[in-house]
């Protein structure tokens, strides 16, 4: 299955720990269509959209129904929620998002990735100078410095 980014897909969540929601769901592909025309790539990336949200929060660009991207409501793309997926779980093509609602809901994940020089969206790890301090909880990776010039 060769998918584009910015297609709008329903499907099927499966069970989860946290409290993203389960079952059929609607969700739109925000992975690089380098990898999505790979046919023997197994996953994609995809957005959930939610009927509620709120223009307020980055990672919630609202998304208006069309006849061309298949929404019934309007909708928010939940880019704090992107994971991969199996395109098995995949069920039945909506639609294609326009130009401008893709063009809104990548900044949004750039955001909840911390790839935006914006430090006021800034939710990623500690920097002090040239290296980043990773926080974790486990001994082996406590206290371990990476080099970046990201950000």
């Amino acid at each position: 299955m060769v998918l584009r980014r910015g297609e709008v897909w329903d499907a099927d969540f499966d069970q989860h720990l946290d409290n993203r929601r389960n079952g059929v769901r609607q969700a739109v592909v925000v992975q690089t269509d380098l990898l999505n025309d790979k046919e023997a790539y197994p996953g994609t990336i995809l957005a959930p959209l939610r009927g509620s949200g709120s223009v307020k929060i980055p990672s919630h660009p609202l998304v208006l129904p069309t006849g061309k991207n298949g929404l019934d409501k309007e909708s928010y793309a939940k880019c704090e929620q992107i994971q991969a997926f199996p395109k098995s779980n995949l069920i039945r093509r909506r639609g294609d998002l326009s130009s401008e609602d893709l063009s809104r809901l990548i900044p949004g994940s750039r955001v909840r990735l911390a790839l935006t020089k914006n430090k006021r969206h800034f939710v990623g790890p500690v920097r002090s100078n040239t290296k980043t301090h990773i926080p974790s909880t486990s001994p082996s990776l406590r206290n371990r410095h990476f080099t970046s010039n990201a950000v």
